[in-house]
């Protein structure tokens, strides 16, 4: 079974997330968060998997001007493994 859902805390903050449930086994098979906000010129992303066997980080600054799309900033770290 999958769950997904979004909500905005405020009009610039928006939160996200995804999971998916073994109904069987009650176990959870994979977990994502998003947190994405409006910075004016700007947007700040961060995407966290905690669970499952690749988790990662990953943070994202980026310009939201087309012209200015190489000066992103992006940071991100896997961990394999239970």
């Amino acid at each position: 079974m999958n769950v997904n859902g979004s909500f905005n805390l405020t009009p610039k903050w928006k939160f996200s997330g995804s999971a998916s449930v073994d109904v069987k086994k009650m176990d959870i098979q994979y977990m994502t968060f998003s947190v994405n906000r409006d910075l004016h010129c700007w947007q700040l992303a961060i995407n966290v998997i905690p669970i499952g066997f690749t988790r990662s980080f990953n943070f994202t600054v980026s310009p939201k001007a087309g012209i200015l799309q190489d000066l992103r900033i992006n940071r991100t770290r896997f961990f394999t493994g239970y």
